[in-house]
């Protein structure tokens, strides 16, 4: 699957952002993929913290898989790996001050694992990118309206 990659100003403090990110249990608020996230490991996240996650993909019903963080600087950048039955893949964001705000980039990259989700992964991208598009909208607006 080719990378969907994408930039938010987000009118909140990198710290503010970073925290809202740092709790997976935040994810289903935003993500509408997202239907159940959790930290499966002790103490809070970190590099090395691994968790569940449960989505929904349009037409097929739910998934569910693990993740482990890969990459965890506080208020910098964040990056994990993830795997279900239907894909394998890693995502993370860049975070950077920008006067009093967050410019934050987040990418994302599945590799379907059955031969159901290859053959449809060429239609399906168009889409997800839009779907992921108001996600980050919708981060934004969660984030700003709480200040």
């Amino acid at each position: 699957m080719p990378e969907i990659r994408g930039t938010v100003e987000i009118g909140r403090p990198v710290e503010d952002v970073f925290a809202y990110l740092s709790d997976p249990t935040n994810n289903p608020k935003w993500e509408s993929s997202a239907v159940e996230m959790e930290l499966t490991t002790e103490g809070p996240l970190a590099l090395g913290s691994k968790g569940r996650r449960v989505e929904k993909i349009p037409g097929m019903g739910t998934d569910e898989g693990i993740w482990e963080i890969t990459k965890h600087v506080p208020n910098e950048s964040l990056a994990m790996t993830f795997e279900s039955q239907r894909v394998t893949g890693s995502s993370g964001y860049e975070l950077e001050a920008a006067e009093g705000a967050t410019s934050l980039t987040y990418w994302f990259v599945a590799n379907p694992r059955n031969m159901l989700m290859k053959l449809l992964l060429p239609l399906m991208i168009p889409m997800i990118r839009g779907q992921v598009r108001k996600d980050y909208v919708e981060l934004k607006r969660i984030l700003e309206s709480s200040a």
